[in-house]
């Protein structure tokens, strides 16, 4: 069947394909997300055991206690009361980190009488509160494009 619109859609097709040159930018290569590097550090941690649970977050769902909800997560090994870790290629906005010192290893804050922190814990911007969780709206951080965000996290029990 040689329809007169099966043509012109071919046509149109090979035409707005990208491939021939002197296109418009949009059409010579697809656009690429702008992106940064985030670098957590967090210092204050009482001993070596255990690990350092990182996550990074993109808005306030779950910030800072699920780390399901963390857009990127990392397990880190403790060095002379000191973790790091690096996270690549993160898109530009809005964020902000938590962190856990895991002690006894089962992925979750140990909380004692009121639901007070047993573990080690801290947020970007050291936006920690006297009384109930951290705010995302405290700890956020604005990330570039091209950018290689410092952030050092102190730790608290």
């Amino acid at each position: 069947m040689n329809a007169p619109w099966a043509v012109s859609l071919a046509l149109l097709a090979v035409l707005s394909s990208g491939s021939r040159a002197g296109g418009s930018p949009s059409q010579r290569s697809p656009r690429r997300r702008a992106t940064g590097d985030v670098i957590v550090v967090v210092t204050g941690l009482r001993h070596d055991g255990g690990k350092v649970l990182v996550g990074l977050y993109r808005g306030e769902a779950g910030f800072p206690a699920d780390g399901r909800a963390a857009s990127a997560r990392a397990e880190v090994t403790i060095v002379r009361g000191t973790a790091r870790v690096r996270f690549s290629a993160v898109p530009v906005g809005t964020l902000a980190v938590g962190v856990l010192h895991d002690e006894d290893g089962d992925r979750a804050m140990d909380t004692g009488l009121f639901g007070l922190p047993q573990e080690g814990y801290g947020v970007s911007r050291d936006a920690v509160r006297a009384f109930g969780p951290p705010r995302y709206r405290d700890a956020a951080l604005r990330l570039a494009a091209g950018e290689h965000k410092l952030v050092r996290i102190p730790i608290h029990y």
